[in-house]
């Protein structure tokens, strides 16, 4: 799978292709949560990593790969990669 930024309905948001099937799916749908900005996905491939620019705020946040809601990782914090034991880098 390749994670990536899209554009939906004119915001970016996180989603993953799968090009043995040929298809992607969005992971994020918030509205108002900002632009997605630096995807990157976690040491173990369970989940990806991603900074949201809401205004002057900054954010990185993690998604499980295969769906589901997105959760803070570390506040004020941009441009994320994951660690060897899987920690994400602050």
């Amino acid at each position: 799978m390749l994670a990536f930024q899209a554009v939906v309905d004119g915001l970016s948001q996180v989603a993953v292709l799968h090009p043995e099937r040929g298809n992607w799916t969005v992971l994020t749908h918030e509205r108002d949560a900002g632009f997605v900005e630096f995807v990157a996905w976690s040491a173990d491939a369970a989940s990806i990593l991603f900074s949201r620019r809401n205004g002057q705020s900054i954010d990185t946040f993690s998604v499980p790969a295969l769906g589901g809601s997105p959760r803070l990782v570390v506040a004020n914090a941009v441009a994320p990669q994951a660690l060897a034991d899987g920690r994400p880098c602050r």
